[in-house]
């Protein structure tokens, strides 16, 4: 697969790569993700979610099917889930589907939820979603074997890589979905809502001072801070609006 469109971070495939390289077996490692970590799960979301069809919400339905047809992705599963906070997760591996909690759709004006839900189909068109459960997977099976000798310096080294991955992967999702929606001012409100956890506080961040936070973690220059700082999978918010900021204004990051 090809990552030469503008909305990918430039080390995007180049940390891919790299996880690629270190993930011994992937396929088998899939194959226990399918027949342990999809099936028990399966229960659970079918009986405690509605599934977005043609037949339940068809409005949402339509809308989500049509932007996955416009970005060249097959349509997923759609659920809803009852939750206090905002989020949208696309998740599995060979079969993805979308998760999205009530208070999101509820809540959210139009364009935000757009937002979000192409962040989820760039996640699934790009299989993210699907590097995201094999290195998840590799994780809890590691976590069962530290008996191995040398299995912990592996496990430290694996995460390190497979975060470094998550994070250009988190960056280039929310510059695809600027992109679905052209509107930079929303696209950093999105961002926002979903780090506060509330809609009309996520108004009154100031944008510059926001920003402005990451020279103090700059500031932290000793080993436990930065071993905290690339334990990361998701890029710290600020350098989030950052990079919008900068792929808005030149059309790549």
């Amino acid at each position: 697969m090809e990552y030469m469109d503008t909305f990918f971070h430039p080390l995007f495939a180049e940390k891919l790569s790299k996880l690629q390289e270190i993930i011994p077996c992937p396929d088998a490692v899939l194959d226990c993700y399918k027949e342990y970590d999809g099936k028990i799960k399966k229960p659970d979301l079918l009986g405690k979610t509605v599934q977005v069809t043609e037949l339940q919400f068809p409005e949402l339905y339509k809308r989500i099917k049509q932007m996955a047809e416009t970005a060249g992705c097959k349509i997923p599963k759609i659920f809803l889930y009852e939750d206090f906070y905002y989020g949208m997760e696309a998740k599995g591996a060979t079969n993805p589907r979308i998760e999205i909690s009530t208070k999101t759709l509820a809540d959210l004006p139009e364009k935000s939820f757009d937002f979000l839900v192409a962040r989820e189909i760039f996640r699934i068109k790009y299989d993210v979603v699907k590097w995201t459960a094999v290195s998840e997977q590799l994780i809890r099976m590691m976590t069962d074997c530290t008996k191995i000798p040398g299995i912990d310096l592996f496990n430290d080294s694996f995460q390190m890589t497979y975060s470094a991955w998550s994070r250009c992967a988190h960056y280039s999702a929310d510059c695809f979905a600027y992109e679905t929606i052209k509107d930079i001012q929303i696209s950093i409100r999105t961002v926002l809502t979903l780090i506060m956890n509330n809609i009309d506080l996520a108004e009154h961040v100031n944008i510059p001072a926001y920003i402005a936070q990451m020279k103090d973690i700059y500031l932290l220059d000793d080993v436990v801070s930065r071993y905290t700082e690339n334990d990361e999978k998701i890029p710290y918010g600020p350098l989030r609006i950052r990079t919008l900021l900068s792929y808005a204004s030149v059309g790549r990051m």
